[in-house]
């Protein structure tokens, strides 16, 4: 019986070691670190020259090793290195860097100097919008009615026929009211008449070209006004409730009419200030006059007895 067992046991120590020769390399493939890094953007809508923080980690393992930012253009094929780092103990990287035109990131781990490994496979990618800088060196946003507002600036990079518009906020969305191209230096000028009176933002839309999307820049509120005779009220009147709601305090903003909805906005301009107020009151009723400010209002214009004042209603 003996001779038995020790061949049972001879026999089994020899699938014991074949097992394990046979697991080993499946255990060592399945606990190898992977190459792939990760990859996130900070910012992925940019102005040109502005930059966005890209970072990520891969395996601790291949600490020290560089990885390269890489960039291809919409609608592009070829892949080029914007920026380089070297992985942290701790497997992590931080790159900052702009980005020349709209398209998409991606990081890949690089082959160790010396050595003929291939570099990893890439991370996945990030599409980067990226529109023209829009600058607005003057502006002329306070006029009166059948006077021309005008905005100028540049748009970088600077580029030639450029298309860009001045826009204003309407009840229906925004409207076109002129239209201008960029010359040589990415210089434009946009002017336009005005003769009804309003109070609205305006803005400069620059189209996408060259690789580059459409680019906004808010430039303020537009005020086109005319001529109304004013006057002002408050002493004597504190702690009266006003004809839209509440009570006339000494610090109270707003104003008088007698027929514009109450809460209706209003801006007014006298010496060079300027205020918008809500309709918060019924008034007044003198001959010839159409706005009646709270002394806080008139304060703030600067505004004494009665008057002309610009207004935009």
């Amino acid at each position: 019986m003996r001779p038995k067992n020790t061949r049972a046991g001879v026999a089994a120590g020899v699938i014991g070691i074949a097992t394990t020769c046979v697991a080993a390399p499946a255990l060592a493939q399945s606990e190898s670190p992977s190459t792939t890094p990760s990859l996130r953007v900070s910012d992925r809508t940019l102005t040109i020259g502005k930059s966005a923080r890209f970072s990520g980690a891969v395996d601790p393992a291949y600490a020290g090793r560089a990885v390269a930012l890489e960039f291809r253009r919409t609608r592009g094929t070829t892949w080029t290195v914007l920026a380089t780092d070297t992985v942290g103990r701790e497997g992590r990287y931080r790159i900052r860097r702009s980005v020349p035109r709209s398209g998409a990131v991606r990081v890949v781990l690089q082959p160790q100097p010396g050595t003929a490994t291939a570099a990893s496979a890439p991370s996945a990618e990030r599409r980067i919008r990226v529109a023209a800088a829009v600058r607005v060196r003057h502006r002329r946003l306070h006029v009166r009615a059948g006077r021309r507002t005008a905005v100028a600036g540049i748009v970088r990079p600077g580029s030639a026929g450029v298309p860009v518009r001045l826009q204003v906020r309407g009840r229906r969305g925004w409207a076109t009211i002129d239209r201008d191209r960029t010359n040589r230096r990415g210089r434009y000028v946009l002017r336009e008449r005005l003769r009804s009176t309003r109070s609205t933002r305006a803005r400069v839309v620059v189209a996408g070209h060259d690789g580059l999307a459409r680019a906004r820049r808010g430039v303020g509120r537009l005020n086109v006004y005319r001529y109304a005779h004013a006057s002002w009220y408050g002493p004597g009147l504190y702690g009266n409730r006003l004809g839209c709601g509440g009570t006339l305090h000494p610090g109270t903003l707003g104003v008088a009419h007698k027929t514009l909805p109450c809460g209706t906005k209003v801006t007014f301009r006298h010496r060079g200030r300027t205020i918008r107020v809500r309709v918060i009151d019924r008034g007044p009723y003198v001959g010839g006059r159409e706005y009646d400010l709270t002394q806080a209002t008139a304060n703030r214009l600067g505004f004494r007895g009665h008057g002309p004042v610009l207004v935009t209603r």
